[in-house]
């Protein structure tokens, strides 16, 4: 169902595209202002497969790519300080736009950055500046891959998704699982840090009496201060 209503908003929004309706939509809503196109993450399907955000802020290279190409095509794409000239001037020139990027995910320089290079697409990166090189990721995806490695333990973990209310976890076969341990994060989400923190170590601690660590190379890692500091 998730993947029918995928393709019919694709085929709705090519409609729109090659009819001319968005180009003149956009033009009269555009006139003298810009928008600004928000992105957090850009994975290929392997690297999604084994990252734990959110689908709402993941979009595929091929995607990003036909977007990017588009913004070129039709749009005035500005640098971000190009962007704040014509803020503090009052004025944008017709159909400008912005595309920034969220948090400093490693992707955004790993798969989005060559696709900016090749359209020629400015962008501006807000990066979370204690993640970036340490490998640690926010606690949504941090607690959800250790959770799910906690999975893996079968029985011994029964206990600690009873805490979660959601028992069957770790009988779930992966896919199921994964949506599962979704579920319960966003459950969490109404809880203080404090109890998030101590859920996050109990987690941990159970992993570590297992013999089980985390890989540094996750994909829902940060970029290092070496990518940050490469131009886009």
């Amino acid at each position: 169902m998730i993947r029918l209503k995928k393709q019919i908003k694709t085929a709705l929004a090519s409609v729109a595209l090659a009819s001319g309706f968005l180009p003149r939509y956009v033009a009269g809503r555009l006139s003298g202002q810009a928008a600004v196109l928000m992105y957090h993450r850009v994975l290929p399907d392997q690297a999604r497969a084994d990252s734990y955000s959110a689908d709402g802020i993941i979009v595929s290279p091929d995607t990003f790519r036909l977007q990017m190409q588009i913004l070129r095509r039709r749009f005035h794409p500005l640098s971000l300080p190009e962007y704040v000239a014509h803020l503090e001037e009052g004025r944008f020139p017709d159909n400008s736009c912005l595309v920034t990027f969220d948090d400093g995910w490693f992707d955004n320089h790993e798969y989005a950055l060559p696709i900016l290079e090749g359209t020629r697409v400015p962008a501006a990166v807000f990066i979370a500046t204690d993640y970036i090189g340490t490998g640690r990721c926010f606690w949504q995806e941090s607690l959800s891959r250790l959770l799910a490695h906690a999975a893996g333990l079968g029985g011994a973990a029964v206990s600690m998704f009873a805490g979660l209310a959601r028992p069957d976890v770790p009988g779930l076969a992966s896919g199921s699982r994964k949506l599962a341990i979704r579920q319960c994060i966003d459950g969490l989400k109404h809880r203080s840090i404090a109890e998030v923190a101590e859920l996050t170590t109990r987690v941990e601690d159970v992993l570590r009496t297992h013999g089980m660590s985390q890989s540094p190379l996750h994909s829902d890692r940060s970029m290092n201060w070496e990518q940050v500091t490469t131009p886009a």
